[in-house]
């Protein structure tokens, strides 16, 4: 009986386990877990531990600004199916509300478990046909762009949790090998956007972790970005091969008329910011993104469009930033939303002196600028919401105990 009262931590940190390894079975687990979630009843309680939970609250703004946002949207199909994507964003307070914080550190565990049998088997795979890694790939592989964040989190966190001044001890060796284990597969995963937010993240590692002046933590990353990506260069050909083609695309196709990834995203940060221009406050609401496209150019012109730029969805235009996504759906009103939930969540980071989440944010805001990791793409929606409630739930265990 004891086991099974204890039933949904086990499952939440088998969850964390499975969240970068198989979506179908976190799913499941999902499933579970809200099941003995509404099964436990004690729902007064639950309630009032979510609303007086300010993490908790800020991931409810979020789903809250999208189901608002279904008022004034003229397509309902479409925008249900929007926000069908967001309802992840919930499971933050569900886990908040009955998680045991003393069960956080083994959801952290498992999830660098995961993280490191996935880097294993990919080094495996490009070792022996020289693969990308990319999410066309069967398990463990993410689609490339969500997989190199959490690669560049999983780095920054595994050196914010060494002891440089017991560099000895067995803990302190394994997660250094680790977190180079990390940082080589970074560089031979075909996303860019995890080598950008190796940036910020060895930043954020020289103000907080080393104690480092504003000056000195530009400098150290200025050279050690420098040094390291100089030896990536040299070293990783699929590093080579997409830094080429970066510089191309800037160089070739940029202001030509062609389409390519750099340039199809310029393209669509200018038609998202027209259409949220024609309705600046509130935006055109959650499911019109397509429905507003296809008014500005033409249904043949936005199937071009949709073709050459892959945009995935067909209910979904995704411009691939998150500022300019929120601003064309919600207007100033959801830009001023977004901002101040990912500063809110960066103040609690920082008052319960939680690196983790601090990481966690910086990363994701670089993948904001390229990408829409937040709103399209669901995988890392799932994994953000899961990520940041543990290491609060895990910062605030660590608090208590502290100050007991």
């Amino acid at each position: 009986m004891h086991k099974l009262r204890h039933a949904h931590n086990y499952l939440i940190v088998l969850l964390l386990f499975t969240i970068t390894i198989n979506t179908a079975v976190s799913y499941i687990l999902t499933i579970l877990i809200v099941l003995l979630w509404i099964g436990g009843g004690a729902y007064r309680q639950k309630i009032e531990t979510i609303l007086h939970d300010k993490l908790a609250l800020t991931f409810l703004v979020l789903y809250l600004l999208f189901a608002a946002g279904m008022l004034w949207t003229q397509d309902l199909d479409d925008g249900w199916k929007v926000l069908s994507k967001q309802k992840l964003y919930l499971f933050a307070p569900i886990v908040i509300s009955f998680f045991d914080r003393r069960f956080a550190r083994y959801a952290i565990y498992a999830f660098l478990a995961a993280v490191f049998i996935s880097e294993i088997y990919s080094l495996y795979l490009y070792s022996v046909s020289g693969v990308e890694l990319t999410g066309s790939l069967p398990s463990p592989f993410m689609h490339h762009m969500h997989y190199s964040l959490i690669l560049a989190f999983t780095f920054g966190y595994l050196i914010s949790e060494v002891d440089f001044a017991h560099l000895k001890e067995r803990k302190n060796i394994l997660y250094l090998l680790f977190a180079l284990l990390t940082l080589t597969v970074l560089f031979i995963n075909k996303g860019r956007i995890g080598q950008v937010a190796l940036l910020p993240v060895l930043f954020l590692l020289a103000i907080v972790k080393f104690r480092l002046s504003f000056v000195k933590s530009v400098s150290a990353v200025i050279i050690s970005a420098g040094v390291l990506f100089f030896a990536a260069y040299h070293l990783s050909d699929q590093f080579k091969s997409r830094v080429d083609k970066a510089s191309y695309e800037f160089h070739e196709v940029v202001g030509t008329g062609k389409r390519d990834s750099i340039a199809c995203r310029f393209e669509m940060w200018k038609y998202a910011a027209q259409i949220g221009a024609s309705s600046p406050i509130g935006g055109v609401g959650t499911g019109d993104g397509v429905y507003e496209m296809n008014l500005l150019l033409g249904e043949k012109g936005f199937a071009e469009l949709h073709r050459n730029c892959g945009l995935g969805l067909d209910y979904f235009f995704n411009p691939h930033n998150n500022f300019v996504l929120f601003f064309m759906l919600f207007g100033v009103m959801g830009v001023v939303v977004l901002a101040g939930v990912l500063l809110y969540q960066f103040m609690l980071a920082y008052r319960v002196g939680s690196v983790g989440m601090m990481l966690l944010l910086v990363v994701t805001l670089t993948g904001m600028m390229t990408a829409s990791p937040l709103t399209a793409h669901i995988k890392y929606i799932f994994f953000y919401t899961m990520m940041m409630t543990i290491l609060w739930l895990d910062a605030q265990y660590h608090e208590e105990k502290t100050s007991v």
